[in-house]
C-alpha cells in the first residue's frame, strides 16, 4: 500500500505522537463521506488498530493516499482536522459515491453504499464459493466481505472469477453500486452485487463454503493456480 513507512501524527507538529507504520502493514485504506482511515497491523501486537483521519474534505487526501503520494499525515494539513488511533473502523452511515477510477492492480477495492475499502492483494488469505449462492473474500486478521449476487448473476461472476484467477490485471473492484451512477463514458466495469457485508470474524471456518484459495500460514499470495 506504502512504498516506504508512513509517519502518522495523532498531534500537530508532536514527534512524540507519531506512530509508524511499515509498508507490509498497511492493509486497507477506507474512505467515508467524513473520514479516510488507515488499517495497520502491529507484529509486536499481533492485531490491527485503525487510523481515523476526519476532516469535510478528504477526497484531495484519498486520492494522493491512493496514489502513493503522501506518507505523512497529521492534523491541520492535507485537509485532514483530527487523527485519532481506534480499534476498528468508524460506522459510516452517509451515501458514497462509486471510484470512477481503474483500480491499483496490486490492490482490491470493496464498495458499498457507505464506504470504499481499498485492499492490498497480498493480504487477501481466502477466496471462497457457497454453491448458488454467495462469494467471501477474507484478508489478514478475520476481516471478512461476504458478497451476495444480483438474481441470476451467481454463475456468471463465480465463472469470471475463477477464468481471471484473480490475477493482477483481472478485475480487482467488487461493488453494489449501480453503473448509472459512474460517469458517462467511464470505463470501470467492477464486478456488481446486491449485497456485500463487512464481517470482522473467521467466516471461512463457520461451514457452508467451498473455500477455492487458501494462503493461510503460506507465503503464496493471487496470481496462483486455483482449483474446485
Amino acid at each position: 500500500m506504502f512504498s516506504r513507512n508512513a509517519q502518522i501524527y495523532l498531534r500537530k507538529d508532536d514527534t512524540d505522537s507519531m506512530q509508524m507504520v511499515r509498508p507490509a502493514d498497511a492493509m486497507c485504506f477506507r474512505l467515508t463521506r467524513g473520514t479516510t482511515e488507515i488499517l495497520a497491523f502491529h507484529p509486536n501486537q499481533g492485531s490491527c488498530s485503525t487510523f481515523v483521519c476526519r476532516g469535510s474534505d478528504l477526497l484531495p487526501l484519498w486520492t494522493d493516499l491512493v496514489g502513493n503520494r503522501v506518507h505523512q499525515f497529521q492534523p491541520g494539513s492535507l485537509g485532514i482536522a483530527t487523527i485519532a488511533e481506534e480499534r476498528g473502523w468508524t460506522v459510516a452511515t452517509a451515501a458514497m459515491f462509486p471510484d470512477p477510477n481503474p483500480v491499483r492492480g496490486d490492490c482490491l477495492l470493496l464498495e458499498t453504499p457507505t464506504t470504499r475499502d481499498l485492499w492490498s492483494r497480498r493480504d487477501l488469505e481466502i477466496f471462497a464459493l457457497r454453491p448458488a449462492g454467495r462469494f467471501l473474500l477474507q484478508f489478514r486478521d478475520r476481516h471478512a466481505y461476504v458478497l451476495t449476487p444480483r438474481q441470476g448473476e451467481y454463475e456468471a461472476i463465480r465463472d469470471a472469477i475463477l477464468d481471471s484467477n484473480l490475477d493482477p490485471g483481472s478485475t480487482n473492484a467488487f461493488t453494489m453500486h449501480p453503473q448509472h451512477r459512474y460517469p458517462a463514458g467511464s470505463l470501470v466495469k467492477p464486478y456488481r452485487f446486491a449485497a456485500i457485508e463487512y464481517k470482522h470474524r473467521d467466516v471461512a471456518s463457520e461451514g457452508g463454503w467451498d473455500v477455492v484459495m487458501d494462503f493461510r500460514g503460506q507465503t503464496i499470495r493471487p496470481g496462483m493456480q486455483m482449483g474446485i
